[in-house]
């Protein structure tokens, strides 16, 4: 997948993520507004039935042989009490339940608010009229809480009014419980599906472009080291160069100050080079620096480090040596430069100054000592191991290692 095609799908990932968040969050409102809702309408139909009960107590107040004053103050009481329950009334009909709007026309709410007779608005309908009823005939009869009419009012009608006022907040109470099922059902399904989103977007865009991020990193570790390797390799013969040779001061000379370990420094120069150069070209004497240098990899140990010091000269640095293991190991060198076959069949031997240092000693220093040597060695007749003694050596044990 390309780096294009993962943005792409990681944006597209992140819009459905926000659109199942979205849904959720949505669905949760829903369910919200439905409670509030739901416990407006409980609560108004409650307040309906509250005022029921009012209006028969003070029926009953009204229908007793009182005072004329008494009287006049209880039929006002019934009216103002029948006018709240009409208002009430007209609210539930047209769904107004405080300050929510509910539809009540849903199939099974419409059948326990509107069904005919049963209906529970149609109850309070009759009941007010019933009521009104009873107010013109205890003007011109004496009537009391025994009579037909008053016990429509005080017993029949307020008992279905009653019950259907259950049936209807029940109807209301389950109406509610199922939008919070449907509600948790929805959120469930965009937490589901958030997840499944988020395990897609790890294994189709996350994982490609972790990997893609890591093949990346693995790339310019390898070009990071080529280039150190280029900075610090010699072209020719792939050994370290004059470049890398502080670096491995600073590390040896620290070494050295923790385990007091001493450094051996061995420096060869291949003798009439120059000579080969005139005798068999450049190329070829290219080839005898490039089997010097192999030769040199192969006599020492992963430890050492050689170096192609310039021209025809090289550094062996050795760690941890004695100053007559050191004369041993350039002695080793020697031979087997000696002794290898080069593939174009120009034999050469080289001539080597040995020195040792305890790493108090600059590189330079040490190095222009094993120079010193090497030059004793040419001077001697070449093709030969010369040694330039410290008196630190004298004076102290080295840690040795078998060379």
């Amino acid at each position: 997948m390309s780096r294009q095609a993962m943005t792409l799908s990681y944006i597209f990932a992140l819009g459905l993520i926000a659109l199942a968040a979205c849904s959720g969050f949505l669905a949760t409102q829903w369910a919200a507004n439905s409670a509030a809702m739901g416990e407006a309408a409980r609560a108004k139909l409650a307040e309906q039935g509250v005022t029921t009960t009012q209006i028969i107590q003070h029926a009953e107040q009204y229908l007793q042989m009182l005072p004329d004053a008494d009287k006049q103050r209880a039929r006002q009481d019934l009216i103002d009490l029948t006018q709240q329950f009409s208002a009430t009334h007209q609210a539930i009909s047209h769904g107004r339940f405080g300050r929510h709007k509910i539809d009540i026309r849903t199939p099974q709410l419409y059948a326990a608010y509107f069904h005919d007779e049963n209906g529970l608005l149609s109850i309070f309908a009759l009941f007010q009229r019933e009521i009104d009823t009873l107010l013109r005939l205890e003007r011109t009869q004496d009537i009391d809480v025994y009579h037909p009419q008053a016990q429509r009012v005080l017993k029949e009608l307020p008992r279905r009014i009653l019950a259907q006022l259950n049936t209807v907040v029940r109807l209301h109470r389950d109406e509610n419980e199922a939008r919070l099922n449907q509600a948790v059902r929805y959120s469930g399904a965009s937490t589901l599906g958030i997840l499944i989103i988020l395990v897609l977007e790890g294994l189709l865009i996350f994982r490609p472009m972790i990997a893609l991020v890591a093949e990346k990193q693995r790339r310019l570790r390898e070009a990071n080291l080529r280039l150190e390797h280029i900075a610090n390799a010699d072209e020719l013969t792939q050994v370290n160069n004059r470049n890398k040779v502080r670096e491995i001061e600073q590390r040896e000379r620290s070494r050295a100050d923790r385990s007091k370990q001493a450094l051996g420094c061995i420096l060869l120069d291949i003798d009439h080079f120059k000579q080969v150069n005139d005798s068999f070209g450049h190329s070829a004497g290219d080839e005898v620096l490039q089997q010097v240098a192999q030769t040199l990899q192969a006599g020492t140990r992963a430890v050492d480090y050689v170096i192609r010091w310039g021209g025809e000269e090289f550094l062996v640095l050795l760690p941890g040596i004695s100053e007559m293991d050191c004369q041993l190991a350039a002695e080793k060198l020697r031979k087997m430069i000696a002794s290898s076959t080069p593939s174009n069949g120009i034999g050469v031997t080289v001539s080597i100054g040995v020195t040792v240092t305890y790493g108090s000693e600059e590189l330079d220093s040490v190095v222009a000592r094993a120079d010193e040597a090497l030059y004793s060695a040419k001077s001697s007749g070449r093709d030969r191991v010369c040694l330039a003694s410290t008196q630190a050596d004298s004076d102290r044990e080295p840690v040795h290692e078998n060379h």
